[in-house]
């Protein structure tokens, strides 16, 4: 496989299927789970738990998924807006949110940095909970850096409408 279309599959789709991979493990895990305890009056200790840890992953990396494909909550009041005016309210948008993940991102370090607690039944050690915070964070840095590139290289309206 070509190296720049490798790159730009896992750009539009990596947190899509990390989110699609964890929440078919959730599926099979509770599947597995509502067998064991139905059927066989027997059930996993393990089970939610894991679930509940996928589930965070998943919440983290979401955020990071939102912010590239431009699909979180939004107002479309800067549609009747000169082209220039919006570029540059979204280009302030976006440098507040950065700063916001920048932030978010040194105090999720220093969480999972100070973590020494492990996990009540998997007996993980918790920074792997906690780790999910960092990446999504740093992911979510990422995406953001690539819409203010993405919205200088977008050249009409239809094109900046979209990134709103």
């Amino acid at each position: 496989m070509n190296p720049n279309k490798l790159y730009k599959w896992l750009d539009k789709n990596a947190e899509l299927c990390i989110m699609g991979f964890a929440i078919i493990i959730i599926v099979i895990i509770m599947t597995i789970q509502v067998i064991m305890r139905r059927l066989l009056s027997n059930s996993l200790s393990w089970s939610e738990e894991l679930a509940r840890y996928l589930f965070i992953y998943i919440g983290f990396f979401s955020i990071s998924y939102t912010i590239r494909n431009n699909t979180a909550i939004k107002i479309d009041i800067l549609n009747s807006f000169p082209r220039a005016i919006k570029k540059t309210v979204l280009l302030l948008m976006y440098f507040i949110m950065l700063l916001y993940f920048i932030y978010f991102t040194y105090i999720a370090y220093g969480t999972l940095m100070d973590m020494t607690q492990t996990s009540p039944t998997l007996k993980i050690s918790m920074k792997w909970i906690y780790l999910s915070s960092l990446v999504g964070f740093v992911l979510t840095v990422v995406r953001i850096i690539q819409n203010i590139f993405d919205l200088f290289r977008k050249v009409d309206d239809k094109n900046l409408k979209e990134g709103i």
